[in-house]
């Protein structure tokens, strides 16, 4: 499927995302992300489904739960991030529409401290993908923004085992 010839509609790839990661948890799964083409797939579609999750918490109207597949989501939203230069120029506004949808949603999730409700380990994950998209997208970040990100930095350098990397 070339995602790039569809509207956006984001229920459908919500469905999409919940198909893949169930095939990518699969017991025999053969598939293999060998191509910027499947990563930037994948990664555009865990994006819509991220940003939609994040949205509905900030709403009031669930959770952010932390699973294993929202980590497995996020790890390949992380490393097409960093591969964002190669893919952006190929690809055009869908994927950076995306990618800039779920920065516009985690930075609504910081702001209204809903993530003090994780784990410092899922915090650490979640500042990552904030901070690669700021980045890789040429963000700027405005004061609140900054305040929010020291905030959260200043947090994570009192846990042993992160103070270590920071």
């Amino acid at each position: 499927m070339d995602y790039k010839t569809y509207s956006y509609d984001p229920m459908f790839f919500i469905n999409v995302s919940k198909i893949w990661s169930a095939f990518l948890n699969g017991s025999r799964n053969t598939f293999q992300i060998d191509t910027l083409y499947k990563l930037e797939c994948l990664g555009a579609v865990f994006s819509i489904d991220i940003s939609s999750k994040l949205r509905k918490v900030s709403d009031g109207s669930r959770n952010f739960v932390m699973t294993k597949n929202t980590k497995q989501k996020l790890y390949i939203i992380h490393l097409t991030l960093v591969l964002v230069y190669k893919i952006i120029n190929q690809t055009g506004i869908f994927f950076e529409r995306v990618f800039k949808e779920l920065h516009r949603s985690l930075k609504q999730y910081f702001e209204r401290t809903l993530i003090d409700d994780q784990t410092i380990e899922n915090q650490f994950i979640l500042l990552q993908i904030y901070l690669k998209s700021h980045l890789s997208l040429n963000i700027q970040i405005g004061p609140r923004e900054e305040e929010v990100v020291y905030r959260l930095i200043e947090r994570l350098a009192t846990y042993p085992p992160i103070s270590k990397i920071l």
